[in-house]
């Protein structure tokens, strides 16, 4: 007799051994060490407005608001929040210049509004 939790398919992923492909991109950064470390380079990569990006983005600025001081981090954590930095980097700089291009847009048509 099948019980209803038998209904569902079981899987096992082993982050690690993903392609690195943009399909397995949010699985990997749920990676370490080195898998994390190529899925971050993935992510920073993409567009700006990728889907990826806008998911995953806030959860690891999050998680590096949230993280101890360099000094008290090993060698590879220090990789890690300077990978964070830079995607917070590229954030801050995204949101302004969609914000700047949605202000030009909205003062062209107030603008041209009779």
């Amino acid at each position: 007799m099948r019980t209803p939790v038998d209904q569902f398919a079981k899987a096992l992923v082993i982050v690690r051994e993903l392609p690195r492909t943009r399909a397995t991109l949010l699985l990997r950064l749920m990676g370490a060490g080195l898998t994390l470390r190529r899925a971050l380079d993935d992510l920073i990569a993409l567009p700006a407005d990728a889907p990826e990006r806008i998911l995953a983005l806030p959860h690891l600025l999050k998680l590096g608001i949230l993280a101890p001081t360099e000094k008290d981090l090993p060698m590879s954590s220090k990789q890690l929040l300077k990978h964070t930095e830079q995607l917070y980097q590229q954030f801050v700089h995204d949101t302004e210049q969609r914000g700047i291009e949605q202000g030009l847009t909205r003062g062209r048509a107030q603008g041209l509004a009779p």
